[in-house]
């Protein structure tokens, strides 16, 4: 009797066994479309995220696959240099993804345009004649005396 419960729970549990592996849809892709790359103006920018990567394409345009080759939390400091762009088609909606190449080590890779903020122009500083030629009391005074800090302690006087 003990055999026959035995095979008939054996048999049971393969059955349910090859049910739920056969109901398994297997719709997830890890193999994306690429566009061709096309060349883009140099422009320079900083990554915001620490988590991700840059990437580097493995495969052809059709099955198109992310392999990481940087860590982007290695380089918080650093400015990249955009010369390439790419959109992929991921889950239906198209990314865009910028080649960029940095100067600090000559890393490059790809990496998803919203990781990716442009670095603003720093603005020139005025002169010290600038500076002064814009004051009201420019137009009437004869002479003016400037003191410029030059660090925490020092200042250069002029006149």
């Amino acid at each position: 009797m003990k055999k026959i419960v035995n095979w008939l729970l054996g048999s049971v549990l393969m059955i349910a066994a090859v049910t739920m592996l056969s109901s398994v849809s297997a719709n997830a892709s890890t193999y994306y479309h690429r566009t061709p790359t096309r060349a883009t103006a140099r422009k320079a920018y900083y990554t915001t995220d620490t988590k991700s990567h840059t990437f580097r394409a493995n495969g052809n345009y059709n099955r198109w696959t992310f392999r990481a080759n940087h860590d982007l939390k290695n380089y918080r400091n650093t400015v990249w240099t955009t010369t390439q762009q790419t959109d992929i088609i991921m889950h239906g909606k198209k990314v865009r993804y910028y080649w960029v190449h940095n100067s600090k080590n000559g890393a490059t890779g790809w990496i998803w345009s919203g990781y990716l903020k442009p670095v603003k122009a720093k603005a020139a500083t005025p002169s010290e004649a600038t500076l002064v030629s814009r004051m009201r009391v420019s137009k009437k005074a004869q002479q003016i005396v400037t003191v410029i800090q030059n660090g925490s302690s020092t200042a250069t006087l002029k006149l």
